[in-house]
C-alpha cells in the first residue's frame, strides 16, 4: 500500500508541475503581450493620454503626447498642475463636462496654446482630438482618454495657400482692369466703335465672373451648374429668373469652366438681342447629362422658347465661332446649333477631363 500511495502522490505532483508550468508559460505570454501593447501605445503616431479621477490625474501618456506638450513629468499629476495653461483656456471645464455627462467631446482644428519649454513663449497649435470617457463595471465614468493628432502644418499650409491665391486674384483683377482701361483708350480713337467696346467689356465681365467662381473654389474643380448660373447672371442680370437649369452635379476643371462661362455669355448676349430674352415672355432651359460615366461624355442642351421668331445668322462672328469651338481643349467636341423659328437650340457634346472624384448629388435651379 505504501508503494501504491507513493505512486499516486508522484502522479499528482507531476500533474501539479505540469499545471504550474502551463500557468508560468501563460504568464510569460501575457507579459510579452503586455509589453507589445505598451510598446504600441508608446509609439502610436497620434498622441494618447489617460486621465483618472475627478481631478483628471495622468496615469498614462505616450511619446507623441509628451512631445506635444514638451514635458515628461506628467504621470501622477493632475492636469491643473501638469498643464496649467490648458486650464486657462477652458479645457478643464470641458473635461469636467465629459466626466459628468459621459459624452465624448470632439475638437476639430482647435487652436491650443501650450507652454512647450519652461522659458519660451506658448506655442499655438491646431489639434484634432477627442475626450473619450472610460466607464467602470458600474457604468460610471472612471477616467478619460485623450487621443488626437497635431494638424498645425496642414492648417498653416492651407492658410499660406489661401494667401497666395488671394494675391493671385488681386493681380488678375488688376490685369483685367488694366485691359479694360487700355480697351477704352483704344476704342475711343476709333469712330463708331462704341458698340464694339460694349461687347468687349461685356466679355471681360463674363471672364471676371468665371474667375470669381474659380477663386471661390480655390482654383480647383467647380460645378457645371454654378458656372452656368454665375455667367448667365453676370450677363443677363434679373433675367436669370427666366432660366431653368436641370442636370446632375458635374465637376469641371478650371480651363473647361472658363470656356463654358464664355460660351454661356455669348448665348445670353444673342438671346438678349434676338432670342428668348428679347421680349418679356421668353424663357431658356439648360439641361445636361453624362451619357457615358466611364468616359465622362457630357451632353448639354440650351433651348430657347417664347421669344421672337428666330432667323438663321447670315454670318459667323467671333461669338458664333467661340460657341462652335465648344468645351473640348483638343477640338474633339461637337456643337450643333439649330436656328428654328420657335427658338434657338444649341447642343454641346464633349468628353470632360476627370478632375477627381466628382460629387454625386443632383443640382437644379427652378426660378
Amino acid at each position: 500500500m505504501t508503494e501504491l500511495h507513493n505512486l499516486r502522490r508522484g502522479r499528482d505532483e507531476a500533474g501539479l508541475m505540469r499545471r504550474a508550468n502551463a500557468v508560468q508559460d501563460r504568464n510569460r505570454d501575457l507579459a510579452a503581450e503586455s509589453r507589445r501593447l505598451l510598446d504600441f501605445f508608446a509609439h502610436a503616431p497620434g498622441f494618447v493620454a489617460l486621465l483618472d479621477g475627478p481631478d483628471h490625474r495622468f496615469t498614462m501618456a505616450n511619446n507623441a503626447y509628451r512631445d506635444l506638450v514638451g514635458r515628461d513629468d506628467l504621470i501622477g499629476k493632475p492636469v491643473s498642475e501638469a498643464l496649467p495653461e490648458v486650464m486657462d483656456q477652458g479645457f478643464g471645464d470641458v473635461l469636467d463636462q465629459v466626466r459628468q455627462t459621459g459624452k465624448p467631446f470632439f475638437g476639430r482644428r482647435t487652436r491650443v496654446f501650450l507652454q512647450r519649454s519652461p522659458d519660451g513663449c506658448a506655442a499655438a497649435l491646431f489639434l484634432n482630438f477627442i475626450f473619450q470617457p472610460v466607464f467602470d463595471t458600474n457604468e460610471r465614468v472612471s477616467g478619460i482618454i485623450i487621443q488626437g493628432y497635431d494638424v498645425t502644418e496642414e492648417v498653416e499650409y492651407e492658410e499660406r495657400q489661401a494667401l497666395l491665391i488671394g494675391e493671385l486674384n488681386h493681380r488678375v483683377k488688376n490685369t483685367l482692369a488694366v485691359v479694360q482701361g487700355l480697351a477704352g483708350q483704344s476704342f475711343r480713337s476709333v469712330p463708331g466703335a462704341g458698340a464694339a467696346q460694349a461687347i468687349f467689356e461685356a466679355r471681360l465681365k463674363a471672364l471676371a465672373a468665371a474667375h470669381s467662381l474659380l477663386t471661390d473654389a480655390h482654383w480647383g474643380s467647380t460645378l457645371l451648374a454654378d458656372t452656368i448660373r454665375r455667367s448667365a447672371e453676370a450677363t443677363t442680370g434679373e433675367a436669370i429668373a427666366r432660366f431653368t437649369l436641370v442636370g446632375p452635379d458635374v465637376a469641371l476643371l478650371p480651363q473647361t469652366a472658363v470656356s463654358l462661362a464664355m460660351i454661356v455669355h455669348e448665348l445670353c448676349t444673342n438671346a438678349l438681342k434676338y432670342g428668348a430674352l428679347a421680349n418679356e415672355e421668353g424663357r431658356i432651359a439648360i439641361t445636361w447629362s453624362i451619357q457615358d460615366v466611364a468616359e465622362r461624355q457630357l451632353s448639354l442642351t440650351w433651348q430657347e422658347s417664347g421669344g421672337p421668331p428666330v432667323t438663321p445668322a447670315t454670318g459667323s462672328g467671333f461669338g458664333t465661332r467661340l460657341i462652335r469651338r465648344g468645351l473640348s481643349t483638343d477640338g474633339g467636341g461637337v456643337v450643333d446649333m439649330d436656328f428654328a423659328p420657335a427658338g434657338l437650340t444649341c447642343v454641346i457634346s464633349t468628353r470632360l477631363d476627370d478632375p477627381g472624384a466628382a460629387p454625386s448629388a443632383s443640382a437644379s435651379m427652378h426660378p
